[in-house]
């Protein structure tokens, strides 16, 4: 290495096709779409050990952190899905939370999501 940081790799299986770094709960989030599952592991700090995982029931195309409400949210095809990931969570399969109302149609799909801290607002980048 050049530029004096260091690189370590972690071995994944399945590989992850989506990966989010939730420094509150000291945990990355990562989805892997061949088996349609978020997994949850710890942070490199503590070993990057996998510490749950939960099936989805549809294609995870996005993925977003509330720290106010210390939930996950989901972008999907047409919709939006909301799940409590607070500290005592990450180690639990994911439980839905409140539906997350929108103007979505079924033709759009969330292909980004990002949180504006200064305003408090999600923004969804849909297709």
């Amino acid at each position: 290495d050049t530029n004096g940081t260091e690189h370590t790799k972690y071995p994944v299986t399945p590989a992850l096709t989506l990966m989010k770094c939730i420094p509150k709960v000291h945990a990355l989030v990562g989805y892997c779409s061949s088996d349609m599952t978020i997994y949850i592991f710890n942070d490199m700090l503590h070993g990057f050990k996998q510490l749950s995982s939960s099936p989805m029931l549809t294609t995870i195309l996005s993925m977003a952190f509330l720290e106010d409400t210390d939930e996950l949210v989901l972008g999907t095809v047409g919709t939006l899905l909301t799940f409590r990931l607070g500290m005592f969570d990450i180690r639990a399969r994911l439980v839905q939370s409140k539906p997350f109302i929108t103007d979505l149609t079924r033709e759009q799909w969330v292909l980004n999501l990002q949180v504006d801290k200064r305003t408090r607002q999600l923004i969804a980048m849909c297709d």
